[in-house]
């Protein structure tokens, strides 16, 4: 159905009482240089939307897949962190017993020496 010159000037006169002077030619200019076929129906915008929607279920999915990912990888780190962490206590825990072991063999030995140099400089 094409839109004659009453018609353009009846839907201005609306547009005009509605959105006023400026806003109403403005889109009066918009409407005459788009053809019949340019326009968008609710069904164009309805299928747009589908395709949005669509597109943000994909990325949805997309993206608790890659946190799932994420979080397994960061349970296989941890784990190997507290492997490698018991893996230090219990090199620690045996340099220091060694070390204990030895610091208490030099003190008795260092205590014997000392025993016998004041014993021997006593029958003197």
């Amino acid at each position: 159905m094409a839109v004659d010159e009453r018609r353009r000037r009846h839907l201005f006169e609306r547009l005009d009482e509605v959105l006023g002077p400026p806003a109403a030619e403005a889109l009066m200019e918009e409407l005459g240089s788009l053809g019949r076929d340019q326009l968008a129906t609710r069904h164009d915008m309805q299928l747009g939307f589908a395709s949005v929607r669509q597109e943000m279920a994909d990325l949805r999915g997309d993206l608790r897949q890659e946190m799932a990912e994420l979080r397994g990888e960061t349970r296989q780190g941890m784990a190997s962190l507290r492997t490698e962490m018991a893996d230090l206590r219990a090199d620690l825990m045996q340099a220091m017993t060694t070390q204990t072991r030895q610091l208490g063999t030099w003190m008795l030995g260092t205590m014997l020496t000392l025993s016998a140099l004041v014993l021997a400089a006593s029958t003197l």
